[in-house]
């Protein structure tokens, strides 16, 4: 029997969604690197996971805390760092009016400081009394920035697809069933006639 047309088109959907979620997906998770946790090096010196930032990186990193201030340090500096001479080995952060933060999905409430055009290994590195209340958001390139939205619309749109697939499957997988018994018994009719 020859497989439902809604059958098929609906298999050929859930394929097709189940694509483009996934490429999407993978797109963001390639393009934004999020804050993982920060480590204790030293009483009240708490670091970051070391990050790799090309010339078209992009590090925002996020105060919770308005009184709690951050660095960033090259990552071969930071067993030099400490809470007095941290001022020698910080790299500056971009000037406040340079980049529009509502690009990077940051409003300018949030307390954000911006790092651009550096590359090499860094760690944000903060000191305070208890575990800091910082969060970071690494995007690699500039490009990946505009490309997050779209691909949120990618994940977005196989989201619907998989779901009318499946409405499409099931219906032609009844439509199907429906199909063969009626030709069953428009054949057992036949048979009968051709008894007679």
């Amino acid at each position: 029997m020859k497989a439902d047309p809604i059958f098929m088109a609906g298999l050929v959907i859930i394929i097709i969604g189940v694509v483009f979620a996934a490429s999407a997906a993978y797109s963001i998770s390639s393009q934004i690197h999020t804050s993982e946790g920060f480590h204790q090096m030293s009483h009240g010196e708490f670091s970051s996971p070391n990050l790799t930032m090309g010339k078209e990186s992009i590090l925002i990193v996020l105060h919770l805390n308005a009184t709690e201030n951050s660095y960033l340090v090259p990552s071969p500096d930071l067993s030099l760092v400490n809470e007095s001479n941290i001022g020698t080995f910080a790299i500056p952060h971009a000037p406040e009016n340079q980049y529009n933060l509502s690009v990077y999905h940051v409003s300018a409430g949030d307390n954000a400081t911006l790092y651009a055009n550096i590359s090499g290994q860094y760690d944000i590195v903060t000191f305070h009394n208890s575990t800091p209340q910082l969060s970071y958001i690494l995007y690699h390139g500039a490009a990946g920035v505009q490309s997050t939205g779209s691909a949120i619309y990618g994940v977005f749109l196989g989201a619907v697809m998989i779901p009318v697939g499946a409405v499409m499957v099931i219906v032609g997988f009844l439509r199907g069933r429906k199909r063969k018994s009626e030709d069953e018994h428009i054949r057992k009719l036949m048979g009968d006639d051709r008894d007679k």
